[in-house]
């Protein structure tokens, strides 16, 4: 009988918010109350994906060389770091992470960016390449000692205690200097803030290193939208296919085995709303019915991942209607 794990990003935060229909969006709060809860420590939703497939970490996540697998790339064996277009802002005398990623740039701006950029980065040996108008990668010849931040960890904070630490930051906190100083007059920028639109003023380095060595996932089926799970099933060789449009579609589509369901975690917090009605609902009801064995939801809250488990027999377990875990902390496992 097939099982389920749905990765969901910043699920919690996003069940603080009002519901359209005024209803408490039973589905997920049956789930939440009822499962089985197992908590383990987890600095990101990249590392909360990566040790879900085995991917151990280097001096940091390697990110860039995964996505850029997904993107239809082959990364080698050289070092790739994520570069990604970003808005800072200044607020209370700080650097803020306004935007990273999608800025709405078109391919040609984008290119014209990255090629003004290499122009720069050329004499450290260096290149930048905007594979995506969102994706941008940098590489270099050698492994660099460099521990980073992921943007969704990062938006809305000041920069300083963000930026690259290691061995080798100083040298690319200065590199990024000299990268903003090209991105400051550049034509593009200028355009863009002619027509009220932000300028990508800055890039944030993320997610630097080599392509793992992926174990084999052949008893393991990957439906996704989001670039990194897809890239860590093609390094591990696992089935993938697109995310479908609910959980109904999904299930008419289900064989046997080992499936992961991860949702996009690249822009604001998931809709609660839809993923009741689209996701929650029609599994809790193949879960009842034994067309699944059982249900995990997976999502990261702090430091902490969180796996939420349901199984029919949990599904029963009526006197259990305790609030999400986000309303009470220091608890611990449930049985």
């Amino acid at each position: 009988m097939p099982f389920v794990e749905i990765f969901v990003p910043r699920l919690l935060p996003a069940l603080s918010r009002p519901a359209a229909d005024g209803r408490a969006r039973p589905c997920l709060r049956r789930w939440l109350a009822r499962a089985r809860l197992q908590r383990t420590h987890c600095e990101s939703w990249e590392q909360a994906l990566c040790e879900r497939f085995g991917v151990a970490r280097q001096a940091d996540w390697p990110v860039a060389s995964l996505t850029l697998l997904a993107d239809g790339q082959d990364p080698g064996e050289v070092y790739w770091l994520r570069a990604d277009p970003a808005h800072l802002h200044a607020a209370r005398g700080e650097l803020i992470l306004a935007r990273a990623g999608n800025m709405g740039l078109s391919p040609a701006d984008a290119q014209a960016i990255a090629e003004s950029l290499n122009r720069h980065l050329a004499a450290d040996g260096m290149q930048l390449i905007a594979v995506r108008p969102e994706r941008w990668y940098l590489r270099a010849e050698s492994p660099q000692a460099l521990t980073t931040t992921a943007p969704s960890e990062a938006i809305g904070c000041s920069v300083d205690p963000l930026l690259p630490r290691g061995e080798q930051a100083l040298s690319w906190h200065r590199r990024l200097n000299e990268m903003q100083m090209v991105l400051h007059d550049h034509p593009v920028n200028a355009a863009r803030e002619e027509r009220g639109a932000l300028p990508a003023n800055s890039v944030w380095l993320w997610g630097g290193g080599l392509l793992p060595a992926c174990s084999r996932r052949s008893d393991l089926t990957v439906w996704t939208d989001a670039v990194l799970a897809r890239g860590l099933a093609l390094c591990a060789r696992a089935a993938c296919f697109e995310l479908p449009a609910n959980g109904e579609a999904w299930l008419r589509a289900l064989r046997n085995g080992d499936h992961l369901v991860a949702l996009d975690a690249a822009d604001g917090l998931p809709d609660p709303d839809e993923l009741e009605r689209r996701w929650a609902a029609p599994l809790l009801a193949a879960v009842s019915a034994r067309a699944l064995h059982r249900a995990t939801l997976v999502t990261q809250h702090g430091h902490e991942l969180l796996r939420f488990t349901a199984s029919r027999l949990d599904l029963w377990k009526f006197w259990r209607n305790a609030p999400p875990i986000a309303s009470r902390p220091g608890a611990g496992a449930d049985a």
